[in-house]
């Protein structure tokens, strides 16, 4: 951050501009990528097209993901986390749907938030 703050300080004495201006306005951060996911929520040992038992849920799963197509995004431990303890508190089981926020990392859903219903 200390180069970056150097190089606008250097960049706008060049271009003729006060010192208190050159490094009023740092760089922005980028956008944050999360992103809205609605599937049907499902044990991350899923598989799809075989309609498995490990596709269901319940008060008992530890470990799920988010069915989108005929793809299974796998929740991080926040993730995990987060779906157990909302399944826990409603007592809901059987065939759920999920919209969460978050960013896809390969198969990896890294969760922001979730709600079950």
């Amino acid at each position: 951050m200390l180069k970056l703050a150097s190089a606008v300080l250097f960049c706008g004495l060049l271009h003729g501009l006060p010192a208190a201006v050159a490094v009023a306005f740092p760089a922005q951060a980028a956008p944050s990528p999360l992103k809205s996911y609605t599937g049907a929520l499902v044990g991350a040992d899923c598989n799809p097209s075989s309609k498995s038992a490990a596709c269901q849920v319940s008060s008992t799963t530890v470990r799920f993901g988010i069915l989108l197509g005929d793809k299974v995004y796998v929740f991080d431990a926040a993730g995990n986390a987060m779906a157990q303890k909302e399944l826990r508190a409603t007592a809901k089981a059987g065939k759920l749907s999920v919209t969460v926020n978050g960013q896809v990392k390969g198969v990896i859903l890294e969760v922001d938030s979730l709600q079950i219903y």
